[in-house]
């Protein structure tokens, strides 16, 4: 949760906005890779990285089409997904 509130604050990136993270030319997998980068550079970056991107991206446009930019109210909708 740090990692979104530190987007959010200090880079700016509305990066728990559907319409945004849907968005392959506004929000490139190298900005979603720099949100969810590891605090220590030795490390390695999370597991599957690119499919969770992806699976990402598909929610977001899915969210989109529904017409919901708010998750929480959207997760509430049985029929979203």
């Amino acid at each position: 949760m740090l990692i979104i509130t530190l987007a959010l604050a200090d880079d700016k990136i509305p990066i728990t906005d559907p319409s945004f993270y849907s968005d392959e030319t506004r929000c490139p997998d190298s900005l979603i890779e720099h949100v969810f980068r590891t605090a220590d550079p030795a490390r390695e970056q999370i597991a599957l990285l690119k499919e969770r991107i992806a699976i990402m991206r598909e929610v977001g446009k899915k969210l989109c089409d529904v017409g919901s930019s708010d998750f929480a109210r959207a997760s509430s909708m049985t029929d979203v997904v």
